[in-house]
């Protein structure tokens, strides 16, 4: 049999500890999913327990530490539902043999988000902010891949002049339940929050050049022009479809207003001519 079979069944070990318990009680029954031979079941069935142990342990707290780097203030809202969290987590999804950081990383904050969701006895803001610093954690890596292939991203690029505002590369809107941004600077400060339950618009990205991302808290407002801004709708279009969300003529010159505003800032890309 390939070497393979036996360093996946090796993988599944070191990564799942109820399988450990399993071959540790009923080892013929546990490796009746792998082709083996008989001398790779007893190779398998013969590792000392505590060593085995010890190894999985230490890959499981490298594992936590590179979720506490990418989520410091959702493992700082409550260690003790974290430390739960993050065990359920190691179970329900073991590590796979070469599957990259971020996918790992990406997956838990989706995981913590869907659980946290739950209510009781989960604080309110706890989904949102594991989705808030899932988002930043996506925002850095695209940066970084952009640094490291030097592809250009968010260089302006030739525009005619009948272009149509849209979002600079990487720019994201979204909407929390409530001042998760503010949240989060206060638990990576070591603060107790001020949390109040309202809703939160936040456009961010990533200038060029820059790491960290940027975030921007704005209106309901601003934040719904940011996402009509698509490249299909001219300004004049987004002013409209503005007026008619809140049923009011005369906006068109503070959307074209803020439209400049927004790309002054880096948010949109506007050819010129396009805002008036």
């Amino acid at each position: 049999m390939s070497a393979s079979e036996s360093q996946a069944c090796l993988a599944h070990l070191y990564t799942s500890a109820s399988f450990r318990r399993l071959v540790a009680l009923e080892p013929e029954r546990a490796l009746d999913g792998y082709f083996l031979t008989a001398a790779e079941r007893l190779s398998i069935t013969t590792i000392d327990a505590d060593a085995l142990e010890r190894f999985a342990q230490s890959l499981e707290v490298k594992r936590r530490r590179r979720l506490e780097r990418a989520y410091p203030a959702l493992f700082a809202l409550d260690p003790a539902v974290l430390e739960t969290l993050c065990r359920r987590y190691h179970e329900l999804y073991p590590r796979r043999p070469d599957e990259p950081v971020d996918t790992d990383v990406t997956q838990f904050g989706m995981f913590a988000e869907q659980t946290l969701a739950g209510g009781e006895p989960f604080a309110r803001h706890a989904a949102d902010l594991a989705r808030f610093e899932r988002l930043m954690y996506a925002l850095r890596q695209r940066a970084s891949g952009a640094d490291q292939h030097a592809d250009g991203r968010g260089q302006p690029a030739t525009r005619d002049a009948g272009d149509r505002p849209r979002r600079c590369d990487g720019v994201t809107v979204a909407r929390f339940h409530c001042n998760v941004s503010e949240i989060g600077d206060a638990l990576r400060q070591g603060l107790t929050p001020d949390v109040r339950h309202e809703e939160e618009f936040i456009v961010c990205g990533v200038r060029d050049g820059e790491w960290a991302p940027r975030i921007l808290r704005v209106s309901a407002a601003v934040a719904l022009v940011v996402e009509l801004c698509d490249g299909e709708r001219s300004a004049a279009d987004v002013g409209a479809a503005i007026e008619a969300h809140f049923a009011e003529q005369g906006l068109g010159g503070s959307v074209d207003d803020i439209i400049r505003r927004l790309a002054h800032a880096q948010i949109l890309e506007v050819a010129d001519g396009a805002v008036a």
